[in-house]
């Protein structure tokens, strides 16, 4: 399942921050080739780090404290200010039609 977490600061993100989700991100990855990171805005317009990664599918409630834990302690505490998990749904695939004979 794909995971995206919203590390929100009160100031622009250093790059060291952005070393720590990904080492975050590789923890808690299924699939580590699948984590990314990125600085961008949270849903409320603050700086924010961006994290996603893919995870083997559970249900939710039993993986979110874990990501909630592992996101803070590799964050810095005194910088971050808030953050959030979701879990975005993937795009199905579609199928191609077989070729017509």
């Amino acid at each position: 399942m794909r995971v995206l977490v919203e590390v929100e600061y009160r100031a622009s993100p250093p790059p060291a921050e952005l070393k720590a989700m990904r080492r975050a991100g590789k923890v808690l990855s299924s699939a580590p080739e699948s984590v990314s990171v990125r600085r961008g805005e949270s849903s409320r317009g603050r700086p924010a780090i961006v994290l996603e990664f893919e995870m083997k599918t559970q249900a939710q409630y039993k993986v979110v404290y874990g990501i909630f834990d592992t996101v803070q302690f590799y964050a810095d505490g005194g910088l971050y200010h808030d953050l959030g998990v979701s879990f975005p749904k993937t795009p199905k695939r579609q199928l191609t039609p077989p070729p017509r004979q």
